[in-house]
């Protein structure tokens, strides 16, 4: 009877560490010791064969939450919602989180990332698990470029990176790494400003002297896997909205040229009509006359896009004209732009 009755309860006290599992680390139980969770991770990036460009030219690291879930247990894999695990490579070429997580035979596990891990950009990092079959597990946080706009070396192309993956059901002795496809958060702009013809025809005798960007710093993302995606490794579903700056950091390029160009330029997602641009030109009226003028843009009358998009570029071609009438030619492509066979690229 004794027996009994001790059995009885190590069944109940194992019961009860599967439930309350989603407040803290769940200790592997099975026999054999399940295996480590790790990654294999991959960029988005479609590179031409002869790039040899690979995600350490982006980040060394990246930060990530799981949760698994079979029927009614939870098991958070890193026991807190706050706060995302750092993820390494190690000397395999595998990345491990510095906090062991495992795989439990029968459990579906879902993981949200975002690269680097703790950038001082990033706040108010809230992982929300879904409460119910309908619903996503839904990574949100703030990230600020102000102050990569206005460091000493003003760093523009600064990349943020997300992933979303989904597992089947565990089977059980998985020992091989979770795929992690990393997409980028930003969006990228280029633009180059030239002249045009004159109302004889000519082409204009000018140049852009400098051309001033102040797009909103801020945005709050929301990062969740999208789970009506058939292909592997899919882009997340990325919510943002601009949090409002009262004063825009002012991008600033001095150019002197006919035919200016700069950029890339990373943004936070934002409509063209948030973004100031302010170009300073000179045109050569005559021989010995030449007039300074400084012309606002409004990206908005481009009429496209409505909104930049996570994950792609827009390219801007401006012409000025006559009277400084101002010309649009936009192009929207994927970040990465395919040539040839697109190989996998390891991160």
């Amino acid at each position: 009877m004794k027996l009994e009755i001790r059995t009885l309860t190590l069944i109940l006290c194992a019961a009860l560490t599967l439930v309350t599992a989603c407040q803290q680390t769940l200790s592997p139980s099975e026999d054999p010791q399940p295996s480590v969770v790790d990654f294999r991770a991959s960029s988005q990036a479609t590179w031409v064969k002869s790039a040899s460009t690979t995600f350490s030219d982006y980040h060394s690291d990246f930060g990530v939450w799981g949760i698994a879930r079979q029927g009614n247990l939870t098991y958070n894999l890193w026991g807190y919602n706050t706060t995302l695990v750092q993820v390494t490579k190690n000397a395999s070429n595998s990345y491990v989180p510095t906090v062991d997580a495992y795989w439990l035979s029968g459990y579906v596990y879902n993981f949200l990332a975002v690269a680097p891990y703790n950038d001082s950009g990033m706040s108010s990092i809230l992982a929300t698990p879904a409460v119910t079959s309908e619903t996503e597990d839904v990574l949100k946080f703030n990230y600020d470029l102000t102050s990569k706009y206005t460091a000493t070396t003003p760093i523009y192309t600064f990349d943020l990176l997300g992933a979303a993956a989904e597992t089947d059901p565990i089977t059980g002795g998985r020992t091989d790494s979770q795929d992690l496809k990393f997409w980028h958060l930003f969006s990228q702009i280029n633009l180059t400003i030239k002249f045009g013809k004159d109302g004889a025809n000519n082409g204009i005798n000018g140049k852009v002297k400098a051309i001033r960007f102040s797009p909103e710093p801020k945005a709050s993302f929301e990062i969740s896997y999208d789970s009506s995606s058939t292909e592997d490794g899919a882009q997340p579903i990325i919510n943002t909205a601009v949090i409002t700056q009262t004063q825009k950091p002012v991008l600033e390029f001095t150019t002197n040229v006919a035919e200016a160009s700069v950029g890339p330029i990373n943004i936070v997602p934002q409509a063209p009509a948030n973004i100031l641009l302010e170009v300073d030109i000179t045109i050569q009226e005559d021989a010995v006359t030449a007039v300074d003028y400084t012309l606002t843009i409004d990206l908005n009358a481009a009429q496209a896009p409505e909104k930049y998009l996570s994950n792609n570029k827009y390219n801007y071609t401006i012409t000025i004209g006559t009277k400084a009438a101002i010309t649009f030619d936009v192009s929207v492509n994927n970040w990465e732009t395919p040539e040839g066979e697109i190989p996998e690229i390891d991160m």
